[in-house]
């Protein structure tokens, strides 16, 4: 076991170390950053793009982007706010209300992103789903969540189950043709641009639903949590102090959003910082992985340590035909986060990777290494403030 530690990466101003951090950090004062302080009015959907979009100093910066074969595309605060209006408009006009599910079954692309954007405006809960889902993993998920609707492509509708999406109100395709195999078929398309791109965003109480997400199964049968729209508070608490963003930097979560780290680090949680989501929508390739750090200025990278080891077996010659010099923090989740890779981030990539912690039911980070920490390589970190992290023996009991 390799044991040196690592100093600490990325200094903050207003942190001087974790025991000050754990001390100083107030979540009453964090929640004094939001709109609904004052107003009452709580909607993730304001916090992370509206209140961006009404500001015109800031409204057409860049929020999104989009990559996929190679082109990319930059969505403004704005456009997301007219983007997802329009989607809110089309599904309200399909009979979605509060509390309503819908899951969305997609191949990676764009409308993802607006779409949970515009169930969080209606208090409608989404559901991202992985794009490879076999037919009985979509079954069980229909028949669990009793969605009423479903939004998917015709490139993978075939693995939809025929009896449980039957049941279904409606099955949205995004592009023709319809399959004509389920009730309920519309073709979304170009109407899409015919729906006003403005809406009504409906105010909700702090703990009404935003998403539904299914564990891994790893132990057991897949199980659906939800999660709030108060959650926006542990989103912006943790992208702010572990993934070290700030107003217009720019985060890439290399997560599929079916898998929560996506959906809360590949979106709401950068917007809410008012910093940019960089979603790279290929297959991963280790140059298509170091272009994407270099072309889109990535100063922020939230990734997994198969990816880092993947990258590793490509060899250390490669990082140094991309320009790398934006990239200031690397973060880890998803499995053991080996010193050796550590290690050999920081001599070949530039930049150790800070291992994180948590999980589907947490629905934030919860353990750290934060960036103002020394890695110590084989610890996960410390917990976030307010969250306990204690080791039980075999009875239940914390041990030292």
């Amino acid at each position: 076991m390799i044991k040196t530690v690592i100093p600490a990466q990325n200094t903050n101003p207003d942190v001087e170390s974790y025991g000050f951090f754990a001390r100083t950090f107030s979540w009453k004062d964090l929640e004094k950053e939001f709109t609904w302080q004052q107003t009452g009015n709580v909607n993730i959907a304001h916090e992370a793009i509206d209140k961006w979009a009404a500001n015109r100093d800031v409204r057409d910066r860049t929020a999104l982007v989009f990559e996929k074969a190679g082109a990319a595309r930059e969505y403004s605060f704005l456009e997301i706010r007219e983007t997802s209006s329009r989607w809110a408009n089309l599904l309200t006009e399909h009979g979605f209300f509060l509390g309503d599910r819908l899951f969305i079954f997609l191949p990676p692309c764009a409308d993802i992103y607006f779409i949970m954007v515009a169930c969080a405006r209606l208090g409608v809960i989404f559901s991202p789903l992985y794009a490879n889902l076999s037919t009985d993993e979509l079954e069980a998920r229909i028949r669990n969540a009793r969605p009423k609707g479903i939004i998917t492509h015709p490139n993978i509708a075939d693995v939809l189950p025929q009896r449980a999406v039957a049941s279904l109100e409606h099955v949205f395709f995004l592009e023709p043709p319809l399959l004509g195999n389920f009730p309920g078929e519309k073709l979304v398309g170009e109407s899409l641009a015919s729906y006003p791109a403005k809406t009504i965003t409906r105010w909700l109480k702090p703990a009404s639903p935003l998403y539904l997400v299914y564990t891994s199964g790893s132990h057991g049968p897949p199980k659906g949590v939800v999660h709030a729209h108060q959650d926006m508070l542990g989103h912006l608490a943790t992208a702010r102090y572990v993934l070290n963003l700030r107003a217009g930097d720019r985060l890439w979560t290399d997560a599929d959003p079916g898998w929560v780290t996506g959906t809360v680090y590949g979106a709401f949680a950068p917007w809410l910082c008012g910093a940019v989501s960089v979603i790279q929508a290929d297959d991963f390739s280790a140059s298509t992985w170091y272009r994407t750090l270099e072309r889109h200025r990535v100063s922020s990278w939230y990734t997994t340590p198969r990816t880092l080891s993947r990258l590793q077996v490509a060899g250390d010659d490669l990082p140094g035909r991309y320009d790398l010099s934006s990239l200031r923090h690397i973060a880890s989740v998803g499995e053991h986060l080996s010193p050796e890779l550590i290690f050999w981030a920081k001599q070949v990539v530039g930049r150790p990777p800070h291992d994180t912690w948590w999980m589907s039911e947490t629905g934030m980070i919860c353990v750290a290494n934060f960036p103002f920490m020394n890695i110590k390589p084989g610890s996960m970190g410390r917990a976030f403030p307010g969250v306990e992290a204690t080791v039980l023996d075999e009875t239940g009991e914390p041990v030292a």
